[in-house]
């Protein structure tokens, strides 16, 4: 009785609400493709009518047999024979439907999941790990695809031959019917309160999984630091720590499942053996014939099969639920303001664009206040420095100017010529170009990378870019020049040869403003010097805002804007 009232109390508590959302977020896309799921049910609905149909064709044989009917026996055996091959084929056209469908839905969540993390705000995707969003866009995504086809599918076509066999024991013998319905009761009530502990089983583990997978994929991206610190023998350790976290959890899971289906099983077989012990009676009081007997075995086995099979379905679904939870997690993520895109491009088209600042306040969360009323303005043609001690906020007033976080109060905006003006967001992101303290090279070749921001740029403009990036030279010393492959860890170039790339990416793209952030902290003073003054050359067509601390670009820069107490202050 307290166990009841326990799982009354938890159900009002919101868990099973929460599930049933998760699966209706898994029936939103059985719906986007119902004509394929229709057909594929129709095809799973046929085939148990041909394994119901053979069944019932066994008894007539049987009969026709034991009767010595000749007659009787090859139409029953020709239609036997039939209904056989016809389940055969309609199993067979049901494995490339279901391959085909499964392949289009993981395909199509898949890229909503990938839709929603990259128009999610950069500040709400932080409290995420890069590896667990991967093994949400990943493993989640594989287990919600399969489901759709596999455990929603399944409990229709399993319903549909429980009630034929219900149905057909119910016409020949009544009482028959009632004893292979005595694990119903005890197998809705093991269900209803064993279903939260399981979805709470399901879902730490698939937390346990994605810790495994952030663990790797970030040890994997720092290796070479993890191995200059001399710390691979304790991330080894930490590898085995993870796993043995993960293997718990994973063991607790298909311990409870196992347990589960093993107490299921032992009802189904004592009820198996009712039924039998029935049937044999009744075959000894001559009411039944060999044919009805082996009928009624075939279709109580079924009748049981068919409940167990659906019951069964309850791990997979609470696994799939669990997963589209943390699916759904993601895709209700805040998503960017990009509003104000068409303005931004009309602005471009414009030209002469002037970046604004006005009694701008700004905070993480509740955390202390990186800025407090301050202002900044810079005009076409300016370069302007932003300096400041380290962590005061020079890299936090770029992202806000990227638009990648939104001031808390006051007004910072972009405007043109003719005074328009366009508060910056997302939307306004289009008319920077960034080159940030990390440089974001990506796994493919130089021309490539370059393209990336600018797909129409030809071979010619690529090696102005380099040149006026002083990044040329050693492109063309490379064998295969423009063709030289980046790689994932960038051990073609050198630190200081990644950076001039990804300047020579950024004034590529020739957006109206160029944000750079200690873009030149890897480059000799020589390099820095011809860096600052082919940057000079690009800056009477574009604004350039630099956030460092090395002299040789303060001494370029018309304006200095020193970062302290939170405020931006001009020099």
């Amino acid at each position: 009785m307290k166990s009841m009232k326990k799982t009354i109390k938890k159900i009002r508590g919101g868990w099973l609400r929460e599930l049933a959302g998760e699966l209706r977020f898994i029936y939103g896309y059985a719906v986007q493709h119902r004509f394929e799921v229709l057909l594929y049910m129709l095809i799973g609905v046929l085939s148990t009518a041909m394994s119901l149909g053979a069944a019932l064709l066994s008894k007539h044989i049987i009969d026709a047999v034991t009767g010595k009917d000749t007659n009787a026996i090859i139409p029953a055996a020709f239609f036997y024979l039939t209904m056989h091959i016809l389940s055969i084929a309609f199993n067979a056209f049901s494995s490339r439907i279901n391959a085909r469908i499964q392949l289009k839905v993981e395909q199509d969540i898949r890229a909503d999941v990938y839709d929603s993390i990259t128009s999610s705000s950069w500040l709400s995707l932080g409290a995420y790990r890069s590896g667990d969003l991967l093994s949400r866009l990943e493993s989640d995504v594989s287990v919600v695809s399969k489901s759709v086809l596999g455990w929603l599918c399944d409990i229709v076509t399993k319903l549909i031959r429980f009630i034929g066999a219900l149905s057909i024991i119910l016409y020949y013998d009544p009482p028959l019917a009632l004893i292979s319905l005595l694990a119903v009761p005890f197998s809705v009530l093991l269900s209803q309160l064993l279903l939260r502990k399981l979805r709470t089983f399901s879902v730490e583990m698939r937390k346990a999984a994605a810790e495994l997978t952030s663990f790797s994929e970030e040890s994997f991206a720092k290796i070479s630091e993890i191995k200059s610190l001399g710390l691979s023998e304790a991330y080894r350790q930490k590898l085995r720590q993870q796993q043995d976290n993960y293997k718990q959890k994973y063991l607790k899971y298909v311990s409870f499942s196992v347990s589960l289906t093993a107490f299921m099983s032992v009802i189904g077989t004592a009820v198996a053996g009712a039924c039998f012990l029935w049937c044999a009676w009744r075959l000894w009081e001559g009411v039944i014939t060999f044919g009805t007997m082996t009928l009624f075995l075939q279709m109580s086995g079924t009748l049981s099969g068919s409940f167990s099979a659906i019951l069964s379905t309850i791990p997979s679904a609470v696994t799939s639920a669990a997963c589209a939870g943390r699916i759904k997690a993601i895709m209700s993520l805040e998503k960017e303001n990009t509003e104000d895109s068409q303005k931004a491009q009309e602005l471009i088209e414009k030209g002469n664009i002037t970046v604004e600042a006005k009694g701008v306040s700004f905070s993480y969360d509740s955390s202390a206040t990186v800025f407090e009323n301050t202002g900044f303005i810079a005009k076409p043609g300016d370069i302007v420095g932003i300096v400041g001690a380290s962590g005061e906020g020079k890299t936090t007033f770029l992202r806000m100017l990227l638009g990648l976080v939104s001031i808390t109060d006051g007004s910072l905006c972009v405007g043109s010529c003719d005074s328009q003006k366009i508060n910056i967001s997302a939307g306004t992101r289009k008319l920077f170009s960034y080159v940030g303290q990390e440089n974001i090279m990506f796994n493919t070749t130089v021309r490539e990378n370059m393209r990336i921001v600018c797909p129409e740029a030809s071979d010619e403009q690529i090696i102005d870019a380099l040149k006026s990036a002083c990044a040329y030279d050693f492109v063309a010393s490379k064998p295969e020049g423009l063709d030289t492959v980046i790689g994932d860890s960038s051990k073609s170039f050198s630190q200081g040869q990644l950076q001039r790339l990804s300047i020579a990416r950024a004034i590529l793209c020739k957006r109206p403003i160029m944000l750079l952030d200690e873009a030149t902290s890897a480059l000799d003073e020589k390099t820095e010097r011809m860096l600052i003054e082919s940057l000079a050359d690009c800056a009477s067509s574009r604004t350039i805002i630099v956030a460092t601390h090395r002299p040789g670009i303060l001494k370029l820069c018309n304006k200095v804007y020193r970062i302290e107490n939170s405020r931006l202050t001009l020099q």
